[in-house]
C-alpha cells in the first residue's frame, strides 16, 4: 500500500513538473535565446517521457523513439541560424512522424479506404495550400518539406480513419494532436524561411505542448484498454 502511494506521488510530481516546464516554455518562448526558453526546450520531452513511463505498465518503444527524435529536433532548432541544423531539425521531426505512424498502426486492426480517403482530401488540400505559399522561400529545403509534409499527412489520414472506425474522445485527441503538431511545424517554417526571424512565438510553443499532451493522453488510454483485454 505504501509503495502504491509512492508511485502515485511520483506520477503526480512528474505531471506537475511537465506542466510547469510547459508553462515556462509557452510563456518565455518569445525570448530570443532566453535561458529559460532553452532549458524548457531541453527538459520538456524528458519530463513527459518520465510521466508516460510511470503511467503505463508496458511503455511503447515506438512512442518513446518518437519523443526522442522530437527532443533531438528541438535541440537542433536551438541552432536554427545555421542551415545544416535546420535540415537536421526537419530530419529529426520526420523520424518522429515515422515512429508515430508505426505506433498508431499497432492499434489499427483493419484498413478502411473510405475513411482514409476523407483524410487524403483534407490533408491534400492542407499540404497544397501550405506549399503553394512557402515553396518559393524553401530554397534547398524543398525536398525536405515535401517528404516531411507527405509523411505527417499520411499520419493525419491514418488518425482520421482510426477515429471514424470507432469514434471516441481519445481517438479524436490523437487526430487533434497531429493537427496541432502540423500547425506548429507550419509556423516554424514561416519563421525560418519566410520571415527570417521569430515572428510567431507564443502560438508555436502552445501548439507543441497541446500536441504532446493530446497524443500522450491517447496512447496512455489505448494501452490501458489493451491491458484490460489481455
Amino acid at each position: 500500500m505504501i509503495l502504491e502511494n509512492i508511485n502515485l506521488d511520483k506520477k503526480q510530481l512528474s505531471l506537475l513538473v511537465f506542466i510547469g516546464l510547459s508553462l515556462f516554455h509557452i510563456i518565455f518562448y518569445f525570448q530570443q535565446e532566453g535561458m529559460i526558453k532553452i532549458l524548457s526546450s531541453i527538459l520538456i520531452i524528458p519530463s513527459l517521457v518520465y510521466y508516460y513511463r510511470l503511467k503505463v505498465m508496458r511503455p511503447s518503444l515506438f512512442f518513446q523513439l518518437a519523443l526522442l527524435f522530437s527532443w533531438i529536433g528541438d535541440l537542433f532548432y536551438i541552432f536554427k541560424d545555421q542551415d545544416v541544423f535546420v535540415k537536421l531539425t526537419v530530419v529529426s521531426y520526420f523520424f518522429t512522424q515515422v515512429f508515430l505512424i508505426l505506433e498508431l498502426r499497432k492499434f489499427i486492426k483493419h484498413f478502411n479506404g473510405r475513411y482514409f480517403s476523407m483524410g487524403i482530401l483534407l490533408f491534400a488540400c492542407y499540404l497544397t495550400i501550405f506549399l503553394n505559399r512557402v515553396y518559393t522561400y524553401l530554397d534547398d529545403m524543398k525536398i525536405y518539406a515535401i517528404v516531411y509534409g507527405l509523411t505527417i499527412s499520411y499520419l493525419g489520414c491514418l488518425s482520421l480513419m482510426y477515429f471514424f472506425q470507432k469514434q471516441s474522445r481519445h481517438r479524436f485527441f490523437f487526430f487533434l494532436g497531429v493537427l496541432f503538431y502540423s500547425f506548429r511545424d507550419v509556423l516554424l517554417t514561416y519563421n525560418v524561411k519566410v520571415f527570417k526571424h521569430e515572428f510567431f512565438t507564443f502560438s508555436i510553443a502552445l501548439f507543441y505542448v497541446i500536441a504532446l499532451i493530446l497524443i500522450t493522453r491517447f496512447l496512455i488510454n489505448e494501452l490501458a484498454l489493451e491491458n484490460k483485454h489481455d
